[in-house]
């Protein structure tokens, strides 16, 4: 079986699950906007993003690190997870206080504070929940995972709506997010035993060292992706206030379902590129400039639709309200694949053990977005955010890219060459097309854009010979088995 085709098995329920939950969060989310109004959907906006930044310092680090060591050697998965649970509940007993703590500090309105202190109580279990996906991921038991994320989302959404439409508000639907991570716990403990058969519950000193250094850099590293990601809400709020937020996550709605379905598509490659990248230098490189071009090849032409109909996206999903949201969400849309590209890097970085190099990266990328930030938002608000969030990714992709193009992926003249050809040639098929947008029906573009653009990458020579053919493939066994 081809790379190519391995890649698309192992990747296909990650991204469908990805794919679900945000599509039923947003029935929720736009009925908080209907029945709480822009400054309500920002509180729940807010309490959601400070969570997150907790749940990644709960975390600490371990899931992707068990995801690498479990992709090397399967049959050290029962130590490694029993050792990685007793370093994480102290460390989120700790998270939980310090959250609720700060928040008290903060001196939050009473409703939001005793939401967090709610959302609180769910770190210890969070942070299991996320080991447990870690083993699963890295023993190739995506589909497990996949299937978790979409019930636990579904009954959450369900549940929360008919919350919201029996009068409750958003202590409830804390309170549900909560529940639903204990149960989530419970459910992997009982197949992760099963799965493993039981694994020996002792603590072995020189593991648990092992993993805590390093994870101490793993963990630095989520840490400051979260911030970066998630403080530009949180530093809205307190200068601008909460519908300020909601404006600015009216668009970053949109934004942030692309942004979760490339985290979990690279997620879900991290396997291949950890156990490739010890055995195979030369492999290991095909790989990583396949996912990149690949990635960038998908991606594209929907940032192209994006950016055109931002309006019918917002003004048709949302409310006339959200018109403000409309240029954010066409700022937000030029750091799509930036994005796509440094996670590819970043995965590329952690395989080859290079988590110090990507820590730094992450490091100066975090300290330029909150400057940039603390620059714009006081001036431009919401969409001094976008902006920060646009120039700082494509600052970071280059640091990324000088590092790796030298000491880890050969890249030859003549690859730079074909990509940015096939690209070009492609970018202007779909610059021709929005051209005539105001002529041809806006339905007729969406439809039609997509096409034209893998047409010319198709004969541009952008997919190689061997990677047509798998295409091609998978394409004849489709229609044969629909047939």
């Amino acid at each position: 079986m081809s790379q190519l085709r391995k890649q698309l098995q192992n990747t296909s329920s990650l991204t469908v699950a990805k794919m679900l939950r945000p599509v039923f969060s947003f029935f929720l989310i736009k009925l908080i906007a209907n029945t709480m109004g822009t400054e309500g959907h920002g509180q729940y906006t807010t309490v959601f993003n400070y969570i997150m930044i907790f749940e990644i310092i709960a975390a600490f680090g371990i899931m992707r690190l068990m995801t690498r060591e479990v992709a090397r050697d399967r049959k050290r998965a029962g130590e490694l997870y029993v050792n990685a649970a007793m370093i994480l509940v102290p460390v989120a007993l700790a998270a939980t206080g310090i959250m609720s703590g700060l928040v008290y500090v903060l001196a939050w309105e009473p409703d939001l504070m005793r939401a967090a202190w709610i959302l609180a109580l769910s770190l210890v279990a969070s942070s299991l929940v996320q080991c447990s996906e870690g083993l699963l991921i890295g023993a190739k038991r995506m589909h497990i995972v996949g299937v978790v994320w979409t019930v636990e989302n579904f009954i959450r959404v369900v549940v929360s709506i008919l919350l919201i439409l029996n009068g409750y508000g958003l202590q409830s639907l804390v309170l549900i997010y909560t529940a639903l991570k204990y149960v989530m716990l419970v459910f992997y403990l009982i197949y992760i035993f099963h799965f493993l058969g039981k694994p020996p519950l002792t603590f072995r000193p020189e593991i648990s060292r092992h993993l805590f250094r390093s994870a101490r850099t793993f963990a630095l590293i989520v840490i400051f992706v979260t911030v970066y990601w998630k403080l530009d809400m949180l530093m809205l709020k307190e200068m601008k206030g909460d519908v300020a937020v909601g404006i600015y996550d009216g668009a970053y709605r949109f934004f942030g379902i692309i942004i979760v379905l490339i985290s979990n598509f690279v997620l879900s490659l991290f396997p291949a590129f950890s156990e490739v990248s010890r055995k195979d230098t030369a492999q290991f490189s095909v790989i990583s400039l396949k996912t990149i071009k690949y990635f960038t090849v998908l991606a594209l032409p929907f940032v192209a639709l994006l950016i055109g109909f931002a309006d019918v996206l917002i003004l048709d999903i949302w409310d006339p309200k959200y018109g403000a949201s409309v240029p954010v969400l066409i700022i937000l849309s030029g750091a799509i694949i930036p994005y796509g590209v440094t996670e590819i890097f970043a995965h590329i970085l952690l395989a080859k053990d290079k988590q110090r190099v990507d820590l730094l990266i992450n490091a100066v990328g975090m300290v330029l977005n909150i400057g940039l930030n603390l620059l714009l938002i006081p001036r431009y608000s919401y969409t001094g955010a976008a902006i920060a969030t646009v120039i700082s990714i494509h600052f970071y992709l280059l640091i990324q890219f000088v590092y790796i193009s030298r000491h880890i992926l050969a890249m030859r003249f003549q690859e730079h060459r074909a990509i940015l050809s096939g690209l070009l040639a492609a970018v202007a098929g779909i610059i021709i097309l929005f051209i005539v947008a105001d002529v041809l029906h806006v339905r007729f573009v969406a439809l039609v854009t997509p096409g034209a653009f893998y047409y010319c990458v198709w004969k541009c020579g952008l997919i190689s010979a061997d990677d047509k053919n798998v295409i091609m493939a998978l394409i004849r066994r489709k229609n044969k088995n629909g047939m």
